[in-house]
C-alpha cells in the first residue's frame, strides 16, 4: 500500500525513488499517480515528503489530480536544456539533475519504470557524472534461492 512506501524505502536505505513513465505504461508509475490519470513523466518519491511529478503542460489537469507537487517540462527549462546540450539524452539527464537539486535529493536513489533501456542507460550514466552526491542504488531483496 502507498502508506507503506516510506517505511519500505527507509528499510532499504533509500533517500528517494525516481519512477519513470515513457511511451510504455509503468505499473509503478500508474499505481503512484492513480488509475484514472493518463500521464507521462517522472515521479520523485521522498520519504516523509509530498511526491513531485514532472509532467507535460498539456497534462496539467491530470497532474493536478494526483495531489503531488508539480513541475512541467516547460517551467523546468526543457527547451533551454535541449538547446544547451544539443542532445536529448544529456538534456534529460540535466533535467533530472535540475529536479533533484531543486528537491534537495542526495544519497541513495532508486530508479524504477518502464522505459527504453538504451536511452536511459546513457541518461543515468550522464546523471551519475552530473550529480555526484547521488548514488543510483540497486534494490535487491535477499536472495531466496528461487529462480
Amino acid at each position: 500500500m502507498k502508506r507503506d512506501i516510506d517505511s519500505l524505502m527507509k528499510e532499504r536505505g533509500l533517500d528517494a525513488a525516481i519512477v519513470l513513465q515513457g511511451e510504455h505504461q509503468s505499473p509503478t508509475f500508474r499505481y503512484l499517480t492513480g488509475p484514472r490519470t493518463h500521464l507521462r513523466g517522472i515521479v520523485v518519491w521522498r520519504p516523509g515528503r509530498k511526491p513531485y511529478l514532472v509532467h507535460h503542460a498539456m497534462e496539467r489537469d491530470s497532474a493536478a489530480a494526483t495531489g503531488f507537487e508539480l513541475g512541467d517540462y516547460g517551467s523546468l527549462g526543457w527547451m533551454k536544456l535541449l538547446e544547451e546540450e544539443g542532445n536529448p539524452v544529456r538534456a534529460t539527464a540535466r533535467l533530472m539533475q535540475t529536479v533533484l537539486d531543486r528537491l534537495g535529493v542526495k544519497g541513495r536513489v532508486l530508479i524504477e519504470g518502464v522505459v527504453q533501456v538504451s536511452w536511459y542507460y546513457h541518461v543515468l550514466n550522464h546523471l551519475r557524472e552530473m550529480k555526484r552526491d547521488v548514488e543510483i542504488a540497486e534494490d535487491h531483496l535477499e536472495d531466496t534461492g528461487a529462480v
